[in-house]
C-alpha cells in the first residue's frame, strides 16, 4: 500500500498538504517504534549508527544527485535561489531577512574558516554556479 502511495504522490495526485501528513505519520510511527527499546538497546543502536557513519561513503547516490541536477534548467535555479546562486546551504544569522543575505553569510563564513587571503592559489572542486570563486573574486 506504501508503495502505490508513493507512485500516486510521484505523479502529482496527492497535495502537498496531504505528503505532509503522510510524513509527519511516519515519523511519529518511527519514534514510537524507537522509544519503546530499553536505554541499552538505544544506546547500542547510536553506537552503531556511529559506527556506520564513520566507515560508510562521504556520499551516497552522487550520480543520481548529479543527474537530478543537471536535467534541471538553469532558469529553474534563477528562480529559487539567491542572486548569489548558492545552493549547497546559506547560513542565518541574527538579523538576516532575505535568502542573498544569508548566502552572502555563508560564503563570508567559509572564507573566514578557509582562512583565505590575497595572493593565495585556490582550487574549487564542484561547487555548482561558482558562487565562492565569485566571491573569492570580489
Amino acid at each position: 500500500m506504501l508503495s502505490k502511495l508513493i507512485d500516486a504522490m510521484e505523479q502529482g495526485m496527492i497535495p502537498d498538504k496531504g505528503i505532509r501528513l503522510g510524513i509527519q505519520q511516519l515519523l511519529r510511527k518511527r519514534l514510537w517504534e524507537l522509544e519503546k527499546d530499553s536505554l541499552s538497546a538505544r544506546k547500542d543502536r547510536m553506537h552503531r549508527y556511529v559506527q556506520d557513519l564513520r566507515s560508510g561513503d562521504l556520499a551516497v547516490f552522487t550520480r543520481e544527485a548529479n543527474e537530478q541536477h543537471y536535467e534541471l534548467p538553469p532558469e529553474f535555479f534563477l528562480k529559487c535561489l539567491g542572486s548569489h546562486l548558492k545552493y549547497s546551504c546559506a547560513y542565518w544569522p541574527s538579523g538576516t531577512k532575505t535568502l542573498d543575505q544569508a548566502e552572502e553569510a555563508a560564503l563570508n563564513l567559509t572564507m573566514e574558516r578557509a582562512q583565505i587571503q590575497d595572493g593565495m592559489r585556490i582550487l574549487e572542486l564542484g561547487c555548482g554556479w561558482g558562487s565562492l570563486t565569485l566571491a573569492l573574486a570580489k
